[in-house]
């Protein structure tokens, strides 16, 4: 199957966050950036992946609700673990077109 152009850059990106978390130490992926909102980049590379996830499991139902994501910690203190679920994320990016719902939360209310 042929990746969308929107696919092929989101695996770009992945691949791209991939190569930086292999340049890193686990002090420098643990430790808090006032830059970064005093958040850690493990911190936001969690973050990243989670959406991911959550996209990733919401597209057989069509229906994507970011704020009842599960989080998981060891994403943001584990590089390896990190790595590994990204290269899982970057293999099940190859999925067909399809119209996905997203629920969020705007103004204390659940919206689709």
């Amino acid at each position: 199957m042929t990746l969308s152009p929107l696919t092929s850059e989101a695996k770009a990106i992945l691949l791209e966050l991939m190569t930086n978390l292999e340049e890193l130490t686990l002090d420098d992926y643990t430790e808090r950036i006032a830059l970064l909102g005093n958040a850690s980049f493990g911190e936001h590379t969690r973050h990243i992946i989670e959406l991911f996830q959550q996209l990733n499991e919401g597209y057989a139902s069509g229906h994507v609700d970011y704020d009842n994501r599960k989080r998981d910690k060891r994403l943001q203190e584990n590089i390896d673990f990190a790595l590994e679920t990204l290269a899982i994320l970057i293999s099940d990016l190859c999925k067909p077109d399809k119209e996905i719902y997203l629920t969020t939360l705007y103004n204390n209310q659940k919206v689709k």
